[in-house]
């Protein structure tokens, strides 16, 4: 079982990543930055992405970095607890 301090640090985590991702693109202009590095090494369009930009349709962005983050946070906690199962079966 995740310990409650993980599962706050989670959160924290979550409630904080719009920060990174949406104001402070804004104030120090650098998303424009990366993407015209990715158009530099012709990057665009290489990798998947469920959320494009982490953006959800229909929601603002600060809510969409949080979805994201969720489902991001979901994904490895469950590949975790797969190896975990895996790991516990062999031995």
């Amino acid at each position: 079982m995740i310990s409650r301090k993980i599962i706050i640090m989670l959160l924290l985590l979550i409630l904080v990543s719009p920060i990174f991702g949406v104001v402070l693109p804004e104030i120090l202009e650098s998303e424009e930055y990366i993407e015209s590095l990715a158009d530099i090494v012709n990057a665009t369009g290489l990798i998947y992405s469920p959320f494009r930009e982490y953006m959800v349709p229909g929601l603002d962005a600060y809510l969409g970095y949080m979805v994201s983050a969720v489902f991001g946070s979901l994904i490895i906690i469950s590949i975790y607890y797969i190896i975990l199962y895996i790991m516990r079966r062999k031995s």
